[in-house]
């Protein structure tokens, strides 16, 4: 019998709602190959951990499922006032 590995699945699930196009800017990381977004959390994840985003984009009802990569983390505390959260790259 050959072993057959787990697929990789993802740590975890984060709910994003972005109510407006400001919102929606003000998080997209342009610099993220692929693209990616800030989402403010105080969530303990790693960096490389998997994550499905929930996104809610503005007045739409449905929530879409979106996989990602986090590739950023501002920890709590952080200087100057910076919000704590993470930044996850899109992946396919």
């Amino acid at each position: 019998m050959a072993d057959n590995p787990a697929p990789e699945t993802p740590t975890g699930v984060l709910a994003v709602t972005i109510r407006d196009k400001n919102a929606l800017y003000a998080s997209y990381m342009s610099f993220v190959a692929g693209g990616g977004l800030f989402i403010p959390t105080s969530r303990q994840v790693h960096l490389g951990d998997e994550l499905i985003l929930l996104l809610t984009l503005m007045d739409e009802a449905e929530k879409l499922p979106v996989a990602g990569k986090v590739v950023w983390i501002t920890p709590r505390g952080s200087q100057n006032g910076k919000v704590a959260g993470v930044g996850v790259q899109f992946v396919d």
